[in-house]
């Protein structure tokens, strides 16, 4: 039993050592460190706080529809846009498709914001435009169909596609853990934003990071579609090297 038990313990610790022996390969660490800031932008646009608080935030932000239908509503087109973003991920480049759906959520949360910053002085009883009383929703929906559409699922298709084959598993595995964490850390820090930044503060952030995950698209990240993983595994090889 003793043999067996440091037979096991070798074994692991030689495949431990493989592993990180493996981390140091440029067709590794290069996609793992674009996956994770590529996360990170994805869910710090602020989409996952419309999931857990829309009934607050149409409350809060001046919606003259009532809060319960129009969350009911913004539920509804974000299942639609689902399947939609299905479609349009099959047929369109990744880099474009991402580029423009950021702008798209930046101009949902920026619209978002704007509709909070208007309402913040408006008392019970007084009349608003429809196209004010009904900003908010449009600004949610924006945001949900444009992340439907393409940042949601275009991260887990790189996820998919960036990686290597021999540590695919254990990379998306990373990869969700970190989703997850950051899906946790914009949960909790929502409500905190709001009462530091004022609720429209907190949006225009949100924006701000989905702008920077449209530069992020268009500056760093390759373009996936069509290609074959020996090309992909290529191009973390021969790009950002220092030329001798």
């Amino acid at each position: 039993k003793r043999n067996i038990g440091k037979g096991e313990e070798r074994g692991f610790i030689r495949n431990m050592s493989d592993f990180c022996s493996k981390l140091t390969r440029p067709d590794v660490y290069k996609p793992l460190i674009l996956m994770t800031f590529l996360m990170f932008f994805q869910q710090f646009t602020g989409v996952s706080t419309i999931s857990y608080y829309p009934v607050s935030i149409m409350e809060r932000s001046g919606s003259s529809l009532d809060k319960y239908t129009a969350t009911i509503i913004y539920g509804f087109i974000r299942l639609l846009s689902t399947f939609m973003g299905a479609l349009l991920l099959r047929r369109f480049a990744r880099r474009p498709l991402l580029i423009i759906t950021s702008l798209c959520v930046a101009l949902g949360m920026a619209l978002l914001g704007t509709s909070a910053f208007l309402s913040k002085d408006r008392e019970d009883g007084d009349e608003i435009t429809i196209f004010l009383g009904y900003l908010p929703l449009i600004s949610v929906n924006i945001v949900a169909v444009s992340y439907q559409l393409g940042l949601g699922p275009i991260c887990w298709s790189y996820a998919a596609e960036l990686y290597p084959v021999d540590l695919r598993a254990a990379l998306s595995g990373f990869s969700n853990g970190m989703v997850n964490l950051y899906i946790f850390l914009t949960i909790k820090t929502f409500p905190k934003m709001q009462s530091s930044m004022t609720p429209w503060g907190t949006y225009w952030f949100y924006s701000s990071m989905a702008c920077c995950a449209a530069i992020f698209g268009a500056t760093l990240l390759p373009e996936t579609k069509g290609k074959s993983l020996a090309e992909v595994s290529e191009y973390f090889y021969v790009c950002c090297s220092w030329k001798k």
